[in-house]
């Protein structure tokens, strides 16, 4: 007989894993694997088996591309019928990530996984009836257009990235025209100059995602349809040093930019915003037109933008994230962690998450040091701060945490090297009613279950 019945377990552990798994605070990027520590649920599997098929129920739902690195170590890849000890999903369940090359060369049984995902610059093989395709067009000496043309199946299609930079304009307008029939859902787009008409791809109605690199953005983010599309995630990066990607004049970028900050502060539905770029608009606008710019981005009534990630120059955003009420989660590439508590979290009580990367050890220990001095003591409250650090300094900060007491619950440590091959695992320790996370790469050990906790599935079997 149990404490409670299986539904409510199954509801407070589909709550538990969903916030492992797709909070937005989990820190990811193209340069490190995502990491995760899985301890914890597999802890919460090993109490009796009724809970294991409880929570193996769960990822099996939330498995999927986007969340592969995350659970890929807990997928039964050598027994199919036996799962051992620490694989909650069975094969058959599971999804897997693979290049064109490996699909062409290797003898991979595709047929045993539920998905695959396909990366590929341009499907010149048959493709598997349960594949998805990551579509990367760039010139390459095999590369066929007119073949590609012809041959193209759209049905499979998930992402498309487009680097434009040796295209001709013809060229171009024909991915552009491949890309609008395909209904993907994300586009990446590098190397498109200020004169390229890619405006049919800001139309798609199932669009989710965009990606603007080495892009002349502001008259591409103006072209957005709020009213056409379903734009989740924005992200824009450095136009680069191509002389072709430069404004003719100065009047234009002024409008596209007004154009720019008018489209996305009527946007609605981005939930994620990535802006890694602010020398390209200092080329050409005042300081104090971005500035106005951006806090009427992000004060706008219909701005609904959870997630932010910035790099460097973020001084441009202080007076519109004093005054933001949307954001929870802040990401610092390069960033001035001293700037943001100093000028903004003294404001904002909204933001709950922060993360930091690339910033030397020296800088986010003494903006640590301001959060253990007044005003900030007292009137900053964090949910978690997440900082990527060399392995050797590790030790620099967990002799802060033990020194100080913090307005923060939860620290996470992740070093830049790790990777998500290999087994996983993380230290965790209350320093100072503050929770320090320590994520390793180590052999494995279950973690520990309070007594209470076992205690309540006793009878659970």
């Amino acid at each position: 007989m149990t404490l409670l019945p299986n539904y409510l377990y199954d509801y407070v552990f589909s709550c538990i894993l969903e916030y492992l798994y797709r909070k937005p605070s989990i820190p990811s990027s193209r340069d490190f694997s995502i990491c995760i520590n899985n301890n914890e649920v597999i802890g919460y599997a090993t109490i009796n088996k009724s809970l294991y098929n409880i929570i193996s129920s769960i990822l099996k739902k939330l498995l999927n591309f986007s969340s592969f690195k995350l659970l890929r170590n807990l997928i039964d890849y050598k027994n199919p019928t036996l799962q051992e000890f620490g694989k909650l999903i069975p094969l058959k369940d599971s999804v897997a990530v693979y290049s064109s090359y490996d699909i062409t060369n290797k003898n991979i049984d595709t047929s045993v996984y539920k998905k695959i995902l396909i990366e590929v610059s341009y499907p010149d093989f048959e493709c598997p009836q349960n594949a998805r395709l990551n579509i990367i067009f760039r010139q390459n000496p095999n590369f066929d257009l007119k073949s590609l043309v012809t041959n193209f199946k759209n049905e499979n299609i998930r992402k498309v990235s487009m680097h434009g930079n040796n295209f001709t304009k013809e060229e171009k307008k024909a991915l552009v025209d491949i890309a609008t029939k395909t209904g993907v859902k994300k586009i990446r787009l590098y190397g498109i100059l200020v004169d390229d008409d890619i405006s049919p791809l800001f139309n798609l109605t199932q669009l989710t995602a965009l990606g603007l690199s080495e892009c002349s953005y502001p008259k591409y983010v103006a072209m957005i349809n709020n009213q056409n599309t379903k734009l989740k995630k924005l992200r824009i990066e450095s136009p680069g040093l191509n002389e072709d990607m430069e404004y003719n004049d100065s009047e234009t970028i002024h409008q596209d930019f007004k154009s720019m900050v008018e489209t996305l502060s009527k946007n609605t539905t981005i939930k994620k915003l990535e802006i890694l770029e602010f020398n390209y608009l200092q080329k050409y606008i005042n300081e104090l037109e971005i500035v106005n710019g951006f806090k009427t981005i992000f004060t706008s009534p219909f701005f609904s933008v959870e997630s932010l990630k910035i790099t460097t120059s973020s001084h441009f955003l202080n007076e519109a994230m004093i005054h933001n009420k949307t954001i929870k989660n802040l990401e610092l590439i390069e960033g001035d962690l001293d700037n943001v508590i100093r000028n903004i979290l003294v404001h904002n009580r909204t933001i709950r998450n922060i993360t930091t990367r690339y910033n030397s050890s020296e800088e986010d220990l003494n903006a640590l040091k301001l959060l253990t001095q007044e005003p900030y003591s007292s009137t900053i409250d964090l949910y978690s701060i997440t900082f990527y650090v060399q392995r050797d300094e590790i030790q620099k900060y967990k002799k802060m945490f033990k020194y100080h007491h913090f307005p923060v619950r939860e620290f996470n440590i992740r070093p830049y090297n790790y990777t998500m091959y290999g087994r996983s695992v993380s230290s965790q320790i209350v320093v100072n009613n503050s929770i320090l996370n320590i994520i390793q790469q180590k052999g494995f050990k279950p973690p520990k279950i309070s007594d209470e906790f076992r205690n309540c599935f006793l009878n659970n079997k």
